[in-house]
């Protein structure tokens, strides 16, 4: 997963984890609330990005429901409009 500012890490508190670690993540990570293209493996699926969990998987709204994605490599995209 992308975050928005990959330089500000520097922001962080060292040594803070938790609850702490988790908010700094969500709020920079990219395409949430945009359609992606999600690929695992040989399966690629949309959907509309949501955000990560408690336990850091990424959440992923498609027309069958809300899938949790928390293994393997996972290529996520956003769509273009032309």
């Amino acid at each position: 997963l992308e975050l928005a500012d990959p330089n500000a890490a520097g922001e962080f508190p060292h040594g803070a984890w938790g609850k702490t670690c988790l908010d700094f993540y969500r709020r920079r990570l990219l395409y949430v609330g945009e359609t992606v293209v999600c690929t695992r493996g040989n399966e690629s699926f949309s959907g509309t990005l949501r955000g990560v969990d408690g336990d850091y998987s990424l959440l992923v709204e498609t027309d069958s429901g809300i899938l949790t994605l928390s293994s393997g490599e996972i290529s996520v995209r956003p769509v273009r409009n032309p």
